[in-house]
């Protein structure tokens, strides 16, 4: 029997997820804690999708149209290596194809831009997901 196992969980649509937990002693069975009910309150509580098209002019990074969020995940499935910025200037990092890259701590989408690794003028398209 696992260490510690849900006895009750409960979703009422949009309100927050209700946990009641039973701690189980793996070696006689005993239990201790309790079965009040725990609200877990989730972070992010908005949600969408975007998408970004790479500049016709190389080397030029192009910023997501403006979105409040607390974090973007972008996900290159262009067939190209993307390089994304955030705060207009500084290091890049690198997104390689079939590759997920999750940026936290931001308030905006539009402070982090995109474009890809090799310079050409070939637009692709980049999508995310954005979370506040």
């Amino acid at each position: 029997m696992p260490v510690n196992t849900p006895v009750d969980v409960m979703v009422n649509g949009n309100r927050p997820l209700v946990v009641a937990a039973v701690l189980v002693d793996p070696v006689t069975g005993a239990t201790t804690g309790t079965s009040t009910p725990m609200a877990v309150v989730p972070m992010l509580t908005s949600c969408g999708h975007l998408a970004v098209t790479t500049s016709a002019t190389s080397g030029t990074y192009v910023a997501f149209a403006s979105q409040a969020c607390k974090q973007l995940t972008i996900v290159n499935n262009t067939g190209t290596t993307l390089e994304v910025q955030q705060g207009g200037s500084g290091i890049a990092i690198a997104i390689f194809p079939g590759l997920p890259f999750t940026l936290f701590g931001l308030t905006n989408t539009n402070t982090v831009g995109i474009r890809r690794v090799d310079l050409s003028t070939t637009q692709v398209t980049v999508q995310a997901r954005w979370e506040a």
